[in-house]
This record gives C-alpha cells, sequence and structure tokens, in this order.
C-alpha cells in the first residue's frame, strides 16, 4: 500500500516493514503445547507473562 505524503525514504521503510510483518506470519505458525509438568512451566521464557497461583 503506498501513501502519497509519505517521503520516498519514509515509503521504502514501511514497504520493508510490510514485508518484515508479512514474513514473520508465513514463518512462524501458531503452535499449541501442553505443558507436562512444573518443570517446564518453569523453564518458560521469562518475557511470556506467567499466571500466579
Amino acid at each position: 500500500m503506498r501513501w502519497s505524503s509519505l517521503s520516498e525514504s519514509e515509503q521504502k521503510i514501511q514497504d520493508a516493514n510490510i514485508l518484515k510483518f508479512e514474513n514473520f506470519f508465513k514463518h512462524n505458525r501458531q503452535s499449541h503445547f501442553i505443558l507436562e509438568n512444573k518443570k517446564e512451566f518453569d523453564n518458560l521464557n521469562s518475557d511470556i507473562l506467567k499466571p500466579i497461583f
């Protein structure tokens, strides 16, 4: 999508961002998994919000 109000350099950045966004979802499919034990839960990435029990 092109916006006429953007400069040429801004348009290049926007085009690159659109491609990155589309490629992310082509290569990173949603996956479901079940945690089998507390150790797997404790090893989750700390950037992921964890529930408080």
